[in-house]
């Protein structure tokens, strides 16, 4: 129990850390930009991670790179707190994460401990945690000119073109299972759980940028968004490339159709546009072939 909440707490405060600065630079016609900071947080260690790893980086190594810059962003948000107090927004956010917290990882805690392992896609499931093992022990190149024997997995890896396909977010799981000295079995549900949480942010973020829902509404809205039948469905089925997409997904379709679409003008043409290439570059990382529904996007 204490291991899942170690695990999904340092994603959420690593990704809230990296994506701050980039949040509070979204631009004032934006409502509530911390928002968005976990799913962009998401995304920028998603780029650094992968670009550092199969340049020969040990995932070990890329953490801690990214750790370093995410305390820029956690300085920047704990001075925010002491400056602007805790304000009704904040604390009712805070009490929605709690709450959906507590729903993502409950499962985990109460059922037997084969329903953590994976749920209902074996094949994918054991297809990225052999893959974040792997990477955990060997470099990119030694992997993409491994000489595979298919017997030596329950699932084959499948290498070559695939160690960028999907395999990607198992190398953020395997820098963050490596930072925290814990096996890639035991911590994938709740580093999965941290995704969800993502989304959560997400959902509120859009729903209170573009449908102006009152913070409590939208909070009530989020949790049902991240609990609900579709997320869980994407859970259930283990598509962690999938899962890892939708909360920068969901913050994209937001701004696009919310505030830049409406109040261009008053935000920075710049902004606007390494936004949309941040987010275009890192689905194009953690969710390969999302690719074919890019143009839907623009």
């Amino acid at each position: 129990m204490l291991n899942d909440i170690l695990v999904l707490s340092t994603a959420i405060v690593l990704w809230l850390g990296l994506g701050y600065p980039v949040a509070k630079s979204l631009g004032p016609c934006v409502i509530s930009p911390p928002l968005a900071a976990a799913p962009l947080g998401l995304a920028i260690q998603a780029i650094i991670t992968n670009i550092l790893y199969v340049s020969g980086v040990k995932l070990g190594t890329a953490f801690a790179v990214c750790l370093g810059l995410a305390l820029l962003g956690i300085g920047m948000a704990i001075r925010d707190l002491f400056a602007f107090g805790l304000t009704r927004s904040t604390l009712t956010v805070s009490f929605t994460l709690l709450v959906t917290i507590l729903f993502v990882l409950l499962p985990r805690w109460v059922a037997p401990p084969s329903f953590s392992v994976f749920q209902g896609n074996i094949g994918d499931q054991f297809k990225y945690l052999s893959q974040a093992y792997l990477a955990l022990h060997y470099d990119f190149a030694t992997l993409q000119h491994w000489d595979w024997n298919p017997d030596a997995f329950i699932i084959s890896p499948r290498p070559t073109s695939n160690w960028l396909v999907r395999s990607s977010i198992t190398f953020v799981f395997g820098s963050l299972s490596s930072a925290l000295q814990l096996p890639v079995l035991a911590t994938s549900y709740s580093y999965l759980g941290a995704t969800q949480i993502a989304i959560l942010f997400a959902a509120i973020f859009t729903l209170v940028n573009v449908f102006k829902l009152s913070d409590l509404l939208a909070a009530w809205a989020g949790i049902g968004l991240t609990i609900g039948f579709f997320t869980q469905y994407v859970f259930d089925i283990n598509a962690w490339s999938h899962l890892t997409s939708v909360p920068l997904l969901v913050v994209y379709v937001g701004l696009l159709i919310g505030p830049y679409s409406s109040n261009y003008a008053s935000s920075p043409f710049y902004t606007m546009i390494g936004f949309f290439a941040l987010c275009l570059f890192a689905l194009r990382v953690s969710c390969t072939f999302i690719q074919k529904s890019y143009h839907l996007l623009w």
